[in-house]
């Protein structure tokens, strides 16, 4: 998150499903993103958050997408961490 991200966000290993999600032409996927905790420490405002993508082999791309968040920014703090991918966003949000 943010332009000066060092590292990705921690994954939610509870959240890898059972199955590779693999998408068709005009299919979506789901990833939620817990963006700070009280357990976490330190933080900021971040404007933006990088996707970066992997093949079916978990292999990088080398592709990512920059997508600028909502209302001048969101909070996010040492335990921020995402989903892995799902077919649904109700599964994505259980996290």
């Amino acid at each position: 998150a943010g332009a000066d991200a060092q590292a990705p966000l921690a994954r939610v290993e509870d959240s890898k499903p059972q199955a590779v999600v693999t998408l068709k032409p005009g299919e979506s996927a789901y990833a939620g993103i817990a963006t700070y905790s009280p357990d976490g420490e330190g933080g900021a405002t971040e404007k933006t958050l990088g996707v970066f993508f992997t093949d079916r082999n978990a292999g990088g791309t080398g592709k990512e997408k920059t997508l600028n968040l909502p209302n001048g920014g969101v909070f996010f703090n040492s335990a921020a961490a995402v989903t892995y991918w799902q077919d649904n966003a109700a599964d994505a949000l259980v996290w």
